[in-house]
């Protein structure tokens, strides 16, 4: 399926480790899809940073777009996904072309210093790839510890396939690091 629905709205939980179960029905059909995802969110009290998982932008007019209703929608909680000050929507399934493609990267308590970005491959089968590269374009703080950050990432010469990419965000001068990833598609 290249397009369908993207549903965002904010969904509020304190420190801890978490299984997000999303249950998707087509009233029409019946057909239902279940899916559960892994989060953790840190305990910023205790001093714990942490990265979100890497998000490369989808191509705009791909999807039928719903969020929360106005009544669930809190005035504190604005559009999650910016560079800098541009919206975009992440890609569910990120599919990469050769060359830079353009990262979206978000966290909390990142360090004060100078920040370096790097990456490692995962084939599907566990095995660690040579390959990519990452460089940092923009730091924006928005607040209360949050930042964001915009890098280039690029796949260089890797085959076509799927892979797991892993960012870590290191503070140069504190040495904190933060870590995060996401599956991506290489089109090869």
């Amino acid at each position: 399926m290249s397009s369908g629905l993207k549903y965002w709205g904010h969904l509020d939980l304190g420190p801890g480790k978490y299984a997000v179960r999303t249950l998707v029905r087509n009233a029409v059909t019946g057909e239902s899809s279940l899916s559960v995802s892994a989060v953790e969110v840190p305990d910023r009290a205790a001093g714990d940073g942490g990265l979100l998982p890497p998000f490369f932008p989808e191509q705009p007019n791909k999807w039928v777009l719903a969020r929360e209703t106005e009544d669930e929608q809190r005035a504190d909680v604005g559009f999650p996904f910016l560079m800098g000050e541009q919206p975009f929507l992440p890609a569910a399934r990120p599919v990469l072309a050769k060359g830079d493609q353009t990262i979206s990267l978000a966290g909390y308590d990142l360090g004060e210093g100078s920040l370096s970005l790097s990456t490692q491959l995962y084939t599907p089968q566990g095995e660690m790839v040579d390959g990519g590269k990452i460089e940092l374009v923009e730091r924006t703080p928005a607040g209360d510890g949050f930042e964001r950050l915009t890098a280039t990432f690029n796949p260089g010469k890797l085959p076509k396939g799927e892979y797991l990419l892993m960012v870590t965000v290191s503070d140069l001068a504190g040495g904190a690091e933060h870590t995060s990833s996401t599956r991506v598609f290489v089109e090869g």
